[in-house]
């Protein structure tokens, strides 16, 4: 992001500086090119100066050569000491040449008489040329001095001509001290001609104007950019302080959730235990109801070891169903599906007996899984048991419950089935929920506990067929191969 706000302004530093070294590279040539140009001119001036040993005849042919001759020269004067001209020639189309002399004419023209040497005159405007003069001493003549005018704004020319410098311009300007401080800009003075004219240079290359006119544009880029990278900053802080709000939610949402488990779990506890406890209780009444009748040793001790193994069963049960709290899968054992089933059969059918429902089992291969046998039992003792609850309310004259084994897919798949009433469909996707019962003392814990049991051994509890005729819980196992 720093990049991109940053990148134009250094291409325009770096164009600035491009710009100004070839500035000074050029002109610093320019210059040299000038002076070796006006080095010759004085040479000829000198040469001119000393051809002229008569006045009159001499000197009108000699200008009319001179003229004719060099294209920066517009016209000829021979001057006194006092300023006075004596004769002048100029170039055809060219007006006379003005007597009386500008200060900084006349300081040249003493600077030359006096130490008798050529002197320069400062850049003034005549016929509309910018223009200098060039004193050179007749020294042959007192007092006398050749005057040459020199037309300025042909030494870029004859000097382009030499130097190819298609990128700049040059012109000859008054004389000035402050430096441009545009980089397009260069004055330079040459000690040669100090105080009188500066020669300006100017860059013709487009690419800081580009940069110059772009420079709006890339502003607003740039605080388009900024505004980004704070709204940027601003949804990160945010997000992170929304992350933080549910991340503190969900703790407070697990603890909730641990305390609707506990009392979940109580429930199914009660729920669970419940079924050990009624057997008891039955051999209880059948211990008592025999010693009223006549004690047998044998029979009130197989009570007593019936009444024992549930006791020990409800044991189990209690600490089958809290190990459903802990992640993970429970405490299995390689068992034999089909022995858990049939050692199960009796006391089915003692429960089923006393409605007149029979109960049909049909598992005689052996089928091995990883499970837990005290909660497998509970599973089976609850499917049975609502299937019995469903028939004590039919009015069907077929009273079965069934209990089916097989394997499908390398899938153990136990179907219990009954002959009842069925589940209405517009329960049927409620049923496997926590606490939904439509029985008036019913808890509603039962098929949704037996689901979370049937998935901790990696199997699968559903709702097969569903009609006035029943229903069909089936109970998919992954079959066990390993001894």
């Amino acid at each position: 992001m720093a990049l991109l706000i940053i990148t134009p302004w250094l291409s325009e530093q770096w164009a600035i500086y491009r710009l100004q070294n070839s500035l000074q590279l050029s002109g610093a040539q320019f210059s040299q090119q000038l002076e070796v140009h006006l080095e010759g001119l004085e040479r000829q001036a000198w040469n001119r100066a000393n051809e002229l040993r008569e006045p009159g005849t001499a000197f009108d042919q000699k200008s009319t050569e001179w003229l004719n001759f060099s294209k920066e020269v517009v016209a000829l004067r021979l001057m006194s000491a006092n300023g006075q001209t004596h004769r002048f020639a100029t170039k055809s189309g060219m007006p006379s040449m003005a007597l009386q002399l500008l200060p900084l004419q006349s300081l040249a023209l003493a600077h030359t008489q006096e130490l008798q040497t050529h002197s320069y005159s400062a850049l003034y405007e005549w016929a509309g040329k910018s223009v200098v003069d060039l004193y050179v001493p007749l020294l042959h003549r007192d007092g006398m001095t050749l005057v040459t005018t020199l037309d300025t704004s042909v030494w870029p020319v004859l000097a382009n001509q030499k130097l190819a410098m298609s990128e700049i311009s040059v012109a000859v300007t008054p004389y000035q001290t402050d430096p441009s401080k545009d980089h397009h800009y260069l004055r330079v003075n040459h000690p040669s001609w100090e105080g009188h004219w500066t020669l300006e240079f100017k860059s013709l290359e487009l690419t800081a104007d580009i940069l110059k006119v772009l420079r709006p544009v890339f502003a607003v880029l740039a605080l388009l950019l900024s505004v980004l990278l704070v709204l940027h900053f601003r949804n990160h802080r945010l997000r992170l302080r929304a992350e933080k709000d549910v991340m503190e939610k969900s703790r407070l949402l697990e603890k909730q959730s641990r305390l609707s488990m506990l009392g979940e779990m109580s429930a199914s506890l009660a729920h669970e235990i419940n079924q050990p406890l009624a057997i008891i209780s039955n051999y209880a009444v059948a211990g008592q109801m025999h010693l009223q009748q006549g004690p047998d040793p044998d029979l009130l001790e197989k009570l007593l070891q019936k009444i024992h193994e549930q006791s020990q069963r409800a044991a189990q049960v209690l600490v089958s169903v809290r190990g459903l709290l802990h992640q993970g899968p429970v405490q299995s054992v390689r068992t034999d599906v089909n022995q858990l089933i049939w050692h199960l059969t009796p006391h089915l059918r003692q429960q089923a007996l006393a409605l007149g429902v029979e109960i049909n089992v049909q598992a005689e291969k052996s089928l091995f899984a990883m499970i837990d046998p005290v909660l497998f039992d509970q599973v089976l003792l609850n499917l049975v048991r609502n299937g019995l609850q469903s028939l004590e309310k039919s009015q069907s004259a077929k009273r079965e419950i069934s209990i089916t084994s097989s394997i499908q897919d390398q899938t153990i798949q136990i179907a219990v089935s009954d002959t009842g009433s069925g589940i209405p469909p517009e329960i049927e996707h409620q049923i496997f929920d926590s606490f939904f019962t439509t029985k008036k003392d019913g808890l509603g814990i039962g098929l949704n506990l037996c689901r979370s049991v049937i998935e901790r051994f990696q199997g699968h509890l559903m709702l097969r067929s569903n009609s006035g005729d029943g229903a069909c819980f089936v109970i998919e196992l992954p079959i066990s191969t390993a001894p």
